[in-house]
């Protein structure tokens, strides 16, 4: 079906403990490379807001405040915890701390959905 909508299916299975410098890359390559319109989602949202935070964050350098209003939209809460945390790690990995006010609305319980899709036009 998504052949017949004229779209290519890419499958990067990310869960919070899969999120590193690697899948991060292979993310970014993904979106690099990708011809657009660009769809990317995944259940929740959760995950998608993550690899796109991370993206937002350390390849288009836009505030941290930005970058959480736009993944929030796309179903990253303050309360996936586990993803913050590991959101942070890369983050620091990276050499890019966030701020204090960010890591406190970082709260609540964490989910652990399976997979991203992505759909390329």
């Amino acid at each position: 079906m998504v052949r017949e909508l004229g779209l290519e299916y890419l499958s990067l299975p990310v869960a919070p403990e899969t999120i590193n410098r690697q899948t991060v890359a292979q993310f970014n390559q993904i979106v690099d490379s990708a011809e657009r319109p660009l769809f990317v989602h995944d259940s929740t949202g959760s995950r998608t807001g993550a690899m796109w935070y991370i993206r937002r964050i350390t390849i288009d350098r836009v505030p941290s405040q930005t970058a959480r209003r736009e993944t929030a939209s796309l179903g990253l809460s303050t309360s996936d915890t586990e993803l913050w945390l590991r959101i942070q790690r890369v983050l620091a990995e990276q050499g890019r701390e966030e701020t204090e006010e960010v890591l406190e609305e970082i709260q609540g319980a964490s989910r652990t959905p399976k997979q991203i899709q992505c759909w390329v036009r």
